[in-house]
């Protein structure tokens, strides 16, 4: 009975091995459509708010509107489009009740729809292109996605992201680095 339980165990990993293999790492394709899934808040993803095309939250995943095309552009830096509106996250610097400092803007507004994106110690953290220090970040409490100054160093959870595809698989590698999730 050993050998035959030992065999068993023995294809039983073979087997996983070799589906880990084929999934091989999932790397990240600029122009294709991710959701933003805050490390914080694993269970939702960033999306419109309902009532208002340019305010930003973090919801329950719903099918398109949770999606976002990370696209690469020629200065290295990226534009986020809402999937299904096609509307550029845009900071603007002004903070209200529902918003804080960025919106989804219709058209494509130059270095304010430039956010620079990179390998964290754990998931990727997307900063503003015109300063650094403006982390994308999901609120405790109101779960509104706005930016908020804070260096990389010390970025919390609700600062870092994880790119999800369509299959539901996580992006692992980014711009030539292994992400650590």
């Amino acid at each position: 009975p050993f050998p035959k339980m030992y065999r068993l165990f023995t294809l039983t990993c073979c087997l996983l091995s070799a589906l880990a293999a084929a999934a091989g790492p999932i790397k990240f394709k600029s122009g294709e459509v991710y959701r933003l899934v805050p490390l914080a808040f694993p269970q939702l993803a960033v999306c419109p708010a309902p009532a208002n095309a340019e305010e930003i939250t973090c919801a329950p995943p719903q099918a398109d509107r949770s999606y976002w095309t990370l696209t690469q552009e020629a200065d290295g830096f990226f534009t986020i489009r809402q999937a299904e509106s096609r509307r550029y996250l845009t900071y603007d610097g002004l903070r209200t009740t529902t918003r804080r400092y960025v919106r989804l803007s219709q058209s494509d507004h130059g270095e304010m729809s430039r956010w620079h994106i990179y390998a964290g110690q754990r998931g990727l953290i997307i900063c503003c292109k015109s300063s650094q220090n403006l982390l994308l970040n999901v609120r405790r409490g109101s779960y509104i996605v706005g930016t908020y100054n804070e260096l990389s160093a010390t970025a919390t959870e609700n600062e870092r992201f994880l790119l999800v595809d369509r299959k539901g698989r996580i992006v692992t590698h980014f711009g030539g680095t292994e992400l650590r999730n």
